[in-house]
């Protein structure tokens, strides 16, 4: 399914969210969406999403661009 370690992250921490449509993971790419970001229906899945890959990965920082790319990746693949 995931093709790399962080897409594995990344596929894990979208499928906690229930983020597994084409509108969703679109918002969930949102560049510079933040908390309090009230336009977009998954307003602050990004933070939590960066923060549980932070977790689990042992790591202060993970690029959210990086995620933007697996989350449309992985839902170009149907691992969604």
């Amino acid at each position: 399914m995931a093709s790399s370690e962080l897409g594995t992250y990344v596929l894990t921490q979208l499928q906690a969210l229930n983020i597994n449509t084409d509108p969703e993971v679109k918002d969930f790419r949102v560049p510079g969406e933040r908390r309090n970001n009230a336009k977009s229906v998954t307003a602050g899945d990004m933070f939590t999403a960066l923060a549980g890959i932070d977790t689990a990965r042992n790591k202060q920082w993970t690029s959210r661009r990086r995620v933007r790319h697996d989350a449309l990746r992985l839902l170009r693949e149907g691992a969604l």
